[in-house]
C-alpha cells in the first residue's frame, strides 16, 4: 500500500502570516518568515502523543520534525514519543501519522499498536498493518482481528467484516456483535460467508431493544440456545409488538413468560404491554406490580390494575410514591383505602417534596421520625428542615448536624 499523506503544503503560524502580510518588504523573505515562525512555534509545549491526540495534521508535523532535529533529548525519549504516539495515532484510525512514525522507527508498530489498529475499525489501517507485519494481526489469538470485527461489526461496517472474514478465514466470528447492535445485514452476511458463533445471550439485548427483525433472523435460523429472559424484557421495556411474535413462538425456544414480566411492564408504564399480558397470557403479577407503577407515578396503570385485577398494593406503594414525589399517586391510594409508614414522610422529607410531606402530615396519621429532619438536613434542604421543626415534634438527632456539616450545608 503506498504512503497516505495529508496535503503537506508548509504553512506559517496564522499570527506570522497576518502579521507579515502587512509589511510586503518582509513578507517576499521567507528566511525571515522562518526564523519568526519557528521562534514563535510553542513546540516545547507539545509532546507526539499529545498532538496526536489534538488531531491536528499541521501541528502533528511541525512537532514531528522538532523532535527529530531535537539535539537535546535522547534517543530512548525520542523512541518512547514515537512509540506512544504510534498507539495514539493506530486507535484513532490516522494513518498517516502511523506511517510517518513507522518511517522513523519501525518496532513501534507492536502487537500494542496492531490491536489499537483494530480498536479503530478503520479498514484502511488495518490493511496497511496486515501488508506490513501481518503477523502482528495473529498474535494473542487474533486479538487484534476480533477488535477490529466488534468495531466494524457494531457499526454496521459491511466492507471491513468482508475484509477480514475474507483475509481470516480460519477465526470464528461473533454473531452476537452486529446482533445485539441491530446490524441486521452484518448479521446475515456472516452467517451465510464465514465461520461463526453466537452467544446464547444476545437474544436478551436484543429483546431490550426490542428489534423484531433481528429476533425472528435469530430464531428462525436457530442460532439461539438455552434459557432466555427475553419476554419478561421485551415487556419491560415496552415493545408490544416484540412481545406478541415472542407468545405466538414459543415452542421455538426455552423462553416463557413469568409474573416479571407484568411487573416491569406495570413499573415502567407500559399500559398496553400489561393489558395485553393481563388477556393473552395467564402469567399472573404480585403485589410488585401495584407498588413499583406507584412509585414510578404511573396512576393510569395503578389505576387499571385496580380495575382489573385482585391484587392490592402493599403500604410500600404509598411510601413509594412519596419518595418520589407523586402527590396525586399519593392522594388516589389514600382514596381507595391504602396504608402507609412513617417512611412516607421520612422519605419525601430526604428528597426534598415538602407538598407531599404538607399533605401527609395534615391528612395522615402515621407520621415520621426523627430520621425525616437527619435525612433533610444531610441533603440540604434547610426549607424542609425548618417547616418539619415548626409542624413536627420528632426532632432530629446529632446524625443531622453531623452530616450536614460534612456535606457543606
Amino acid at each position: 500500500m503506498s504512503l497516505m499523506h495529508p496535503d503537506t503544503s508548509d504553512s506559517f503560524l496564522t499570527s506570522v502570516r497576518v502579521v507579515c502580510r502587512s509589511q510586503p518588504r518582509i513578507n517576499v523573505l521567507n528566511h525571515v518568515l522562518q526564523q519568526l515562525d519557528a521562534f514563535l512555534f510553542p513546540s516545547q509545549a507539545f509532546t507526539l502523543p499529545r498532538c496526536v491526540q489534538h488531531g491536528n495534521i499541521r501541528l502533528f508535523r511541525r512537532v514531528l520534525v522538532t523532535l527529530d532535529n531535537d539535539n537535546t533529548r535522547c534517543q530512548f525519549e525520542k523512541i518512547q514519543q514515537y512509540r506512544l504516539a504510534m498507539q495514539a495515532a493506530a486507535k484513532l484510525g490516522h494513518l498517516w501519522m502511523v506511517q510517518q512514525l513507522y518511517q522513523r522507527y519501525p518496532v513501534a508498530l507492536s502487537g500494542a499498536t496492531a490491536l489499537a489498529a483494530g480498536q479503530s475499525g478503520h479498514l484502511p489501517l488495518i490493511q496497511w498493518v496486515y501488508e506490513t507485519k501481518r503477523h502482528l494481526l495473529n498474535m494473542n489469538f487474533y486479538a487484534a482481528v476480533y477488535k477490529a470485527f466488534e468495531t466494524s461489526a457494531s457499526r454496521g461496517d459491511l466492507h471491513t467484516v468482508q475484509w477480514l472474514v475474507k483475509n481470516f478465514s480460519n477465526v470464528v466470528f461473533d454473531i452476537g456483535i452486529p446482533a445485539k447492535e441491530g446490524q441486521l445485514e452484518v448479521a446475515k452476511w456472516v452467517l451465510e460467508e464465514g465461520k461463526y458463533r453466537c452467544r446464547f445471550d444476545v437474544v436478551d439485548e436484543v429483546a431490550v431493544r426490542g428489534d423484531l427483525n433481528m429476533m425472528q433472523f435469530l430464531v428462525n435460523r436457530a442460532l439461539l440456545d438455552g434459557p432466555s429472559s427475553a419476554p419478561d424484557l421485551a415487556a419491560e421495556f415496552g415493545h408490544i409488538e416484540l412481545v406478541k411474535w415472542l407468545s405466538e413462538n414459543e415452542s421455538k425456544h426455552a423462553w416463557s413468560f413469568t409474573t416479571t414480566a407484568m411487573v416491569c411492564a406495570a413499573k415502567n408504564g407500559h399500559l398496553e404491554v400489561v393489558k395485553w399480558l393481563h388477556e393473552n397470557r395467564k402469567v399472573g403479577c404480585t403485589t410488585n406490580a401495584l407498588d413499583l407503577a406507584a412509585g414510578s407515578g404511573h396512576l393510569s396503570v395503578l389505576q387499571w390494575l385496580y380495575a382489573n385485577r385482585h391484587e392490592r398494593c402493599t403500604a410500600n406503594a404509598m411510601d413509594n410514591a412519596a419518595m418520589t414525589g407523586y402527590l396525586k399517586v399519593v392522594q388516589w391510594l389514600h382514596n381507595e383505602g391504602a396504608r402507609c409508614t412513617t417512611a412516607a414522610i421520612n422519605h419525601a422529607a430526604h428528597k426534598n417534596h415538602l407538598n407531599v410531606v404538607q399533605w401527609l402530615h395534615e391528612t395522615r396519621d402515621e407520621g415520621c421520625t426523627a430520621e425525616a429532619m437527619d435525612w433533610a438536613s444531610k441533603a440540604g434542604h434547610l426549607a424542609m428542615v425548618k417547616w418539619l421543626h415548626v409542624n413536627r415534634r420528632e426532632g432530629c438527632t446529632t446524625f443531622a448536624m453531623d452530616q450536614a456539616s460534612a456535606n457543606g450545608h
